[in-house]
């Protein structure tokens, strides 16, 4: 079915197509009798359903005395319709005695018509139009379930229907006239043409899923239109997409430091194509090598880019990682999948505090080894490892290696040695397993 689109342009070029060449014939010809196109008339001057025979008639008179009909003369008429570009131009027809004329049309829609005579040696050109506009006639439409509600993207999906024009004397198949798919009321989909029972039937393959709804649109404007446009209910399907999900973390960091999670998630078009997964949520676990359990490190969006970064909560130790994209619905559903690991190495920094005394003739030096700087408790429980113990007398500035002692349950450690010594005192926390070396400040004991 065409559809009807009447613009200024369209007028422009039914009314003046033609006088071009009709004004150098005119030139040419210095005593001709002026024309007019007089009782331009369509009947009927409506059309509707099952009524689209149109029978333009008129006569081609002098304009001096429109009584004086001009006989034996060819006349055109047009039936302008926008969407293809150019008027459709009849085959002329030879007036009467009387100057009269007539043309018939069986067009899909109302529209401009015209009527052009060109003009001769003896007489002038002239032309006239008349609007035919249409009386729509209701229409229904309906667009039939699908069997799943849910399928893989890139799946083909057959969309069918029925669409009926609704009379006075109930329903009737509406044939050969243009329906349109749209998803979600917004994205456009492809078309098909009704049969002669008014089914139709649209294939498509889907790569996103949402609401869809079939749509009888004879075009604008309706004026001219015999059946008004009509929206079908509407049906529910949503696609599935499989997922991967690619990770980054840093080789090495100190487990009071931010760490930084990034990565990004793709879908799968369900043909040839991964595409960035936005919106999609992503957790991020880590476990203790060798042998330690996944624990929830944290969680991230990702963005239109399929891009997701955010912060993890760290231990200390030798850690691998990994992503996992849980099962999510954001409309169209997302499946499951994990990441590839990555290892990381988190380093504890180490804080120490000694205090020197003389009890019984002894030397005792005492003190805690902390994994938190200037805090009154570890962060990730008691530093437990060897203290090494330095001492140099007053005057001297070489450090004599007194002994090592180990870290008991809570940090703490105290070394005790036989005599009275007095000078300048420190201990040295070695780096050990996943802990950073540290020094305490010297202390001085007299």
């Amino acid at each position: 079915m065409r559809i009807i689109r009447l613009t200024a342009v369209g007028l422009l070029l039914v009314s003046l197509a033609v006088p071009v060449v009709a004004s150098s014939a005119m030139a040419a010809t210095a005593n001709v009798i002026p024309t007019a196109i007089v009782d331009l008339s369509a009947s009927p001057p409506t059309i509707s359903v099952g009524n689209t025979q149109i029978t333009l008639s008129g006569r081609l008179v002098e304009s001096a005395d429109p009584s004086v009909g001009v006989p034996n003369e060819p006349v055109n008429s047009s039936f302008f319709i926008a969407d293809e570009g150019t008027p459709e131009i009849s085959l002329p027809v030879t007036t009467g005695p009387d100057g009269s004329f007539t043309f018939s049309y069986t067009e899909p829609a109302g529209g401009l018509f015209g009527v052009t005579f060109s003009g001769d040696s003896t007489y002038g050109f002239s032309s006239a139009s008349i609007d035919v506009i249409a009386d729509p006639e209701a229409t229904g439409i309906t667009l039939d379930a699908q069997p799943e509600s849910l399928v893989p993207s890139g799946t083909v999906l057959t969309f069918t229907g029925k669409a009926e024009a609704i009379t006075a004397d109930g329903t009737q198949p509406l044939a050969d006239v243009d329906v349109n798919l749209f998803r979600n009321r917004l994205d456009t989909g492809p078309n098909a043409f009704t049969k002669a029972d008014g089914t139709f039937t649209i294939t498509l393959t889907a790569y996103s899923g949402g609401t869809w709804q079939a749509v009888v649109d004879p075009g604008w404007p309706q004026a001219y239109v015999i059946y008004q446009q009509s929206k079908s209910n509407t049906v529910q399907v949503n696609v599935e997409y499989q997922t991967r999900a690619a990770l980054s973390v840093p080789t090495e960091r100190e487990a009071h430091s931010a760490f930084t999670v990034s990565g990004d998630v793709q879908a799968w078009d369900g043909t040839n194509h991964w595409f960035a997964a936005n919106g999609v949520l992503v957790n991020y676990y880590y476990r203790v090598l060798p042998a330690g359990n996944w624990v929830k490190a944290g969680s991230a969006q990702t963005d239109a880019s399929g891009s997701f970064r955010g912060t993890a909560k760290v231990v200390p130790g030798h850690l691998t990682w990994q992503v996992r994209v849980p099962d999510q619905s954001l409309g169209d559903v997302y499946l499951p999948s994990v990441s590839a690991t990555r290892n990381s190495f988190i380093a504890d920094q180490t804080c120490d505090t000694i205090g020197v005394g003389h009890v019984r003739g002894r030397t005792i030096v005492s003190g805690i080894v902390r994994d938190s700087c200037g805090a009154k408790k570890a962060s990730f429980g008691a530093v437990k490892g060897e203290v090494k113990v330095y001492y140099h007398p007053s005057g001297t500035s070489s450090w004599r290696y007194l002994g090592e002692v180990r870290t008991g349950g809570r940090g703490t450690f105290t070394y005790s040695r036989a005599g009275v010594l007095n000078g300048y005192f420190q201990v040295d926390f070695p780096a050990q397993g996943y802990y950073l070396a540290s020094k305490s400040n010297e202390v001085f004991k007299n």
